[in-house]
């Protein structure tokens, strides 16, 4: 739903990719401007590597590449 309707997608969001055989990556949406996400994710580096050295801040990660989809938890 979110690929088709970006605005589905809040800060605080947590995405998941899923790269198959039990493999994946996650992070933490920090902000939504238009069809990409600002996050926040472990192991990775600033070229969005899924073999990354550290925790980043990233700024150009396409809605459409989340294949998993999204959490948003409510209290």
């Amino acid at each position: 739903q979110s690929k088709n309707n970006p605005s589905l997608v809040i800060p605080g969001s947590i995405f998941i990719m899923d790269h198959g055989s039990g493999l994946g990556h996650t992070g933490i949406v920090t902000e939504v401007v238009g069809s990409y996400i600002k996050t926040i994710e472990g192991n990775t580096n600033n070229t969005n590597s899924r073999e990354g050295i550290g925790v980043f801040k990233i700024a150009n990660r396409k809605i459409n590449s989340i294949n998993a989809g999204f959490m948003i938890y409510e209290f």
